[in-house]
């Protein structure tokens, strides 16, 4: 399964460097990543996210 990874600028919402999972252009706790593309790279790597969606159950 893909995921997508946060390589922007850390800010209140981000983290620097977390793995979200993937729900077409956006992250299962609901952050869009079709408006800053650079910001996120795909990624096979675990899901680090602890938010509602993203965290595993």
């Amino acid at each position: 399964m893909m995921n997508v990874k946060y390589v922007g600028k850390s800010t209140k919402d981000l983290d620097h460097g977390s793995i979200h999972a993937l729900q077409g252009n956006l992250t299962s706790c609901g952050k869009r990543i079709d408006e800053n593309r650079n910001d996120w790279k795909m990624t096979t790597q675990h899901v680090t996210c602890d938010r509602k969606g993203c965290k595993k159950k």
